[in-house]
């Protein structure tokens, strides 16, 4: 009986463990198999989201670049204007320092004319005027003895008032 125990405990031993898991395989399957599919799913879902979100953010990075690369160029167009322009003001500020300067020297120069041509009137009319109270002086001694000579001097400087005008 031992040879026919051991097969026959060993038969049912194996029975016992089919039983027990086709009973575990079936309790998976009622309860655990669909979650567990469910959550797969889910996990395949977000990997294809994250998959399309790569891409997606690989396409705006490439868009980024691009759109980096055409505001450098802007910069650079942008830099080379300014420095045109700086160079177009300077040029412009130094021929209006060269003009200021020659309308300064030339300013100047009307200015010692003017002075000389003052300086000369003045002389002038003191000279004139001395040679006028001299005349006077002189022709009013000649001819403050006679009446003609008074109205003569009287004319002469009439004259000479007129001319000096």
């Amino acid at each position: 009986m031992s040879a026919e125990f051991n097969v026959l405990n060993i038969f049912f031993r194996v029975l016992n463990s089919a039983i027990v898991f086709g009973l575990c395989g079936y309790l998976f399957k009622r309860y655990a198999l669909d979650s567990l599919k469910d959550q797969m799913r889910e996990q395949e879902q977000q990997k294809k989201n994250l998959y399309e979100s790569s891409l997606a953010l690989e396409r705006e990075r490439v868009l980024a670049l691009a759109k980096a690369r055409e505001q450098e160029l802007v910069v650079q167009r942008l830099k080379e204007h300014v420095r045109h322009w700086r160079e177009r003001f300077e040029v412009v500020v130094a021929n209006r320092e060269a003009e200021k300067q020659r309308l300064v020297q030339e300013l100047a120069h009307k200015n010692a004319l003017q002075q000389e041509h003052l300086a000369a009137d003045m002389i002038a009319y003191q000279v004139f005027a001395q040679a006028r109270r001299q005349a006077q002086k002189t022709l009013t001694e000649e001819f403050a003895r006679k009446n003609a000579g008074q109205a003569y001097v009287h004319d002469i400087m009439a004259f000479i008032k007129k001319s000096a005008r």
